[in-house]
């Protein structure tokens, strides 16, 4: 069940892929341009940033030369998955300016 949470996120940027659709509609203003691009790469983000946390994992579990046993904690993968979506958060902020 740790693998809930990821699976939940997957699907709440699928999700909110769907919806940022509905900034299409209205009249083109440089809020309304931003705002298309800021929520759909936010929800990609949310989308794929579990995939890449789970893909992280499976990276340490087999390049293991030691072949000693390795636990990459859910709250490390949540880490990972916080990371990439702050990252995102950050180049929207910037590049705003």
């Amino acid at each position: 069940m740790s693998q809930f949470n990821f699976l939940v996120m997957s699907v709440l940027g699928a999700l909110c892929m769907c919806l940022s659709n509905l900034t299409q509609y209205g009249a083109n203003t440089e809020i309304s341009c931003m705002s298309r691009i800021f929520a759909y790469n936010i929800s990609f983000t949310l989308m794929f940033a579990p995939l890449f946390a789970k893909t992280y994992r499976i990276y340490k579990l087999l390049h293991n030369a030691a072949l000693k046993r390795v636990k990459v904690s859910h709250t490390h993968a949540s880490g990972a998955c916080s990371h990439i979506c702050v990252c995102t958060l950050l180049t929207h902020v910037y590049a705003r300016r």
